[in-house]
């Protein structure tokens, strides 16, 4: 009785005058519940529990009886109108199988879906965020050549303590300075692309354990924010690169050009 309830549940309409169930997919499909004592020995009671805890609970309750309704259609097709439930009867563990094996593609189905629009957009979110570790940066990156020439066209060869030496000195400091702190804000963003790297490792991790049937359809696009990232670190290491020649660019010019103890003047100065 627990069989033809479920078996109702999921035909399209349940003739219980006529002890008949119907079904349709290519053509209409009917099943006579009709048995005898001697074929209630060949159902397996323990494999009818099982088809009902496979269709049990309220999530995807139509998809798992249109499952069921597939999985006997396609087990009785093939058999005599009068011999149909009977043949349910005896392969209920074939039901059971059938049941299990399409939800669990349509849940891989549901759930490509599902990660894909959130994969969608958080993707966008995380090339913003990649992309703004160069942005964040990009005023003090227009600031490389302008201090460069301020460097060239600045420095003097101070004969003695003077306003030149000052200058000279003046120059020198903020340069390095300048290389300093923009140095430091390329440390900064490459430990944020650290962070979002680990995001995303983070993420592809939990796909590869969850949803492994389908990881591979997500793999494109873990591996192009990859690329980003590499990229962006990439251009961080080459501007702290440009950032520490041009500092040592500016202490040998100020080194060669200078020949006079700029300490002492400053100390003579600050004294006086």
């Amino acid at each position: 009785m627990k069989l033809v309830k479920l078996l109702s549940e999921s035909a399209l309409f349940a003739d219980q005058q006529q002890a008949t169930l119907v079904y349709f997919a290519d053509a209409r499909i009917e099943v006579q519940v009709k048995f005898t004592a001697k074929d209630l020995r060949f159902i397996d009671s323990d494999q009818v529990d099982l088809l009902e805890k496979a269709l049990e609970g309220e999530v995807h309750v139509e998809q798992r009886l249109g499952i069921l309704a597939d999985a006997v259609v396609e087990l009785v097709s093939g058999q005599s109108a009068a011999s149909r439930f009977q043949y349910l009867m005896q392969n209920v563990d074939e039901l059971v199988r059938r049941v299990h094996d399409g939800y669990r593609l349509f849940a891989s189905s549901f759930s490509y879906s599902k990660i894909r629009s959130e994969l969608e957009k958080t993707q966008s979110e995380y090339v913003a965020r990649i992309h703004k570790t160069f942005s964040d940066i990009q005023g003090q990156l227009l600031g490389l050549p302008v201090a460069s020439v301020v460097v060239a066209t600045q420095l003097k060869a101070p004969a003695a303590c003077g306003p030149e030496l000052l200058a000279n000195v003046a120059v020198v400091c903020g340069a390095c300075l300048f290389a300093t702190l923009l140095i430091a804000s390329c440390i900064n963003q490459w430990m944020t692309l650290d962070a979002i790297s680990r995001e995303l490792e983070g993420q592809r991790t939990r796909l590869n354990a969850e949803f492994s049937e389908i990881k591979g359809l997500f793999t494109g696009s873990f591996d192009a924010l990859d690329s980003r990232i590499r990229w962006h670190r990439w251009v961080m290491a080459v501007i702290v690169g440009l950032s520490l020649i041009g500092a040592g660019f500016t202490v040998k010019a100020y080194v060669v050009l200078t020949n006079v103890d700029a300490w002492s003047c400053l100390s003579r100065h600050g004294a006086t």
